[in-house]
């Protein structure tokens, strides 16, 4: 006996909202950004012995260890200018992993 066919369904549209960022989240978006970027760019210079980040210090000198430890500091400062930002008060709960997602994807002004 034969299954009968797999039926397909129709792709739902979902709508897209579109959110009136203010210009300072934007901003500090882009700062936290290039906080990450550069944190990033920070660590992948330094000696890495094996994957976890206490024998990977080890091999640090106390100059590289201050370096990246004041912009882990740097970037966590940027997220939280962004996450708690009074605009997420103005957000319908539904709505908030949406305008986050939307805010992370945004294009620099130029």
């Amino acid at each position: 006996m034969q299954s009968p066919p797999a039926r397909t369904l129709p792709a739902v549209a979902k709508k897209t909202k579109t959110f009136e960022f203010p210009e300072h989240l934007r901003a500090a978006q882009l700062a936290l950004e290039e906080a990450r970027a550069v944190h990033r760019a920070y660590r992948e210079g330094l000696p890495v012995w094996d994957r976890t980040s206490e024998q990977v210090e080890d091999g640090w000198s106390e100059e590289q260890r201050a370096e990246e430890a004041r912009l882990r500091e740097a970037e966590r400062v940027a997220a939280h200018l962004v996450w708690a930002h009074d605009f997420w008060k103005t957000v319908e709960v539904g709505d908030v992993v949406d305008a986050r997602t939307a805010l992370m994807h945004l294009e620099p002004v130029a």
